[in-house]
């Protein structure tokens, strides 16, 4: 709608670049009307496979430990990877840095 339109500009400016706000915008669920600011992306076979080579490279398989029993995992597989874009936590962090950058700037003078 046009106000979501409106409200997605508006808000634009506090997100990183690149955050899909429209999307964030939508309800969740379709017979919900409240928008939860969050929006999840499930990214593109390419990222799984970046991500794979990095848990494989950082996995260390420990093939016995004194609390486990029976087989233990020699490889982590990777499924799929999700971007979360979300509005209240990205505020939150942005308020606190915010926050750390004052007090730094203070301790400087």
């Amino acid at each position: 709608t046009a106000i979501r339109q409106v409200v997605a500009r508006v808000l634009r400016d506090g997100f990183p670049v690149g955050w899909d706000v429209q999307a964030m915008l939508m309800p969740r669920d379709k017979g919900d009307s409240v928008a939860r600011l969050v929006n999840k992306e499930r990214l593109p076979q390419a990222t799984v496979d970046v991500v794979q080579q990095l848990v494989d490279h950082a996995f260390f398989c420990k093939r016995r430990t004194k609390d486990r029993r029976g087989n233990v995992p020699l490889r982590l597989v990777v499924e799929e990877v999700v971007r979360v874009q979300n509005g209240s936590a990205w505020q939150d962090y942005d308020k606190e840095r915010a926050r750390i950058r004052g007090e730094c700037a203070g301790a400087l003078e």
